[in-house]
């Protein structure tokens, strides 16, 4: 960081053209290019990349990809959704029947502190 630059941090929902980006954080993150992930690799960015995109073109009320941005470059991503329990004949019909899904939270490698 060049002294007197303060770097600006967004965080923003995810939007279909990030998903190549996002793709290749989690690529990264959850698939490192080490032993035969490194041939698989272009296959999983290029997968988690088209389903991100089916997921970000069809916006739900129930999900969120949000995306941290450093100086509008893609710095990290998390995945929210609230998802139902499965129903089981122990559980009061009081008692919470959703809940918070986080999932797919990952920073860019440049990013990361070691």
């Amino acid at each position: 960081m060049q002294q007197g630059h303060q770097q600006v941090i967004t965080v923003r929902p995810a939007r279909a053209q990030d998903a190549p980006m996002v793709a290749e954080i989690l690529t990264e993150a959850f698939h490192p290019p080490v032993g035969l992930n490194q041939f698989a690799q272009p296959w999983i960015r290029a997968s988690l990349g088209r389903e991100l995109e089916r997921r970000l073109a069809r916006p739900s009320a129930h999900y969120r990809c949000l995306i941290a941005l450093v100086d509008a470059r893609i710095a990290g991503t998390v995945e929210v959704a609230i998802r139902g329990l499965p129903g089981t004949w122990w559980m009061p019909s009081f008692a919470v029947q959703r809940l918070l899904y986080v999932s797919n939270l990952a920073v860019g490698v440049s990013w990361r502190r070691l």
